[in-house]
């Protein structure tokens, strides 16, 4: 909580779209990142939170605020793919705190090795030879898919939501009876109790969305809200009431099956047009 005061104070975007705060998530997450960054349990990764120094939980936590991992993982993917070449490490300043996180992490890979644990680098896996083009892509794919599972699970703990959310939030409920979230139902009624800037309108709807446990899972509605905010938004006047509550777990099952068969037929495409077997 202090070191979270601390970022809200002297640098406010890095709270940005954050309503409302779950410690618990977020310290469960700091152990998650722990536990990828140097190969542990579960059960290990919290003993190492807990034995971390005040200031490497403030940069581990700093870390997970501004996103700079990912972005760097990004940017050196986007390199890879264009150059054919494997991900570098770039030397730009901006990555001085992954530096530091590095540091971090090798100093508390030494301290949980006392304990028998086997630990690696954060950025080892990431420096391993590509033996093929098939295999490089593969772990391109693969690696990508893991980023935004990573950045889901990170912004769901975090509670942040897209800029201009809970605007379209306000907006879609003054057409539809209401969002059906599990099983917690945003009312239209609460555009004629509130208005559309209204903090305490934000707040019911982050009390809504909290009910949703897993914080990837969330975040996957918070998405689908978003983009049926944006429609709603197109043409606003022509638009017409909707007398139901729309279920936006539905919305997101359906839209996970329709990725599901559009994979299965990239995937008979590709050993199709490389002539690999299928069995």
């Amino acid at each position: 909580l202090i070191y979270l005061s601390m970022f809200a104070r002297t640098q406010p975007q890095q709270m940005a779209n954050i309503v409302r705060l779950r410690i618990g998530l977020i310290i469960q997450m700091m152990a998650a990142e722990l536990a990828r960054g140097l190969d542990l349990t579960v059960e290990d990764s919290l003993y190492a939170l807990f034995s971390m120094r005040p200031i490497d939980t403030k940069r581990l936590l700093h870390n997970l605020l501004s996103g700079e991992d990912m972005r760097i993982v990004k940017s050196t993917q986007t390199i890879s793919r264009k150059s054919g070449m494997s991900p570098i490490k770039s030397t730009n300043t901006s990555h001085t705190n992954q530096d530091n996180l590095q540091v971090t992490l090798d100093t508390i890979s030494g301290s949980v090795k006392k304990r028998s644990v086997s630990s690696r680098p954060l950025m080892a896996s990431r420096k391993q030879s590509i033996v093929s083009t098939e295999v490089e892509n593969e772990n391109s794919h693969a690696d990508s898919r893991s980023l935004w599972s990573r950045r889901r699970k990170i912004d769901g703990a975090l509670n942040r939501v897209p800029p201009g959310f809970y605007i379209r939030v306000y907006i879609t409920l003054t057409h539809v009876q209401g969002l059906g979230i599990g099983d917690q139902v945003l009312s239209h009624n609460l555009t004629k109790e509130m208005t559309m800037g209204e903090h305490k309108f934000a707040l019911n709807v982050e009390r809504v969305c909290t009910m949703v446990s897993t914080p990837e899972y969330r975040q996957l509605i918070i998405e689908a809200i978003h983009v049926l905010g944006s429609l709603m938004m197109h043409d606003v006047d022509n638009l017409i009431f909707i007398d139901c509550i729309v279920k936006v777990d539905d919305i997101v099952e359906k839209a996970n099956n329709l990725f599901l068969i559009d994979q299965v037929s990239c995937f008979f495409v590709y050993y199709i047009l490389n002539d690999i077997p299928l069995f």
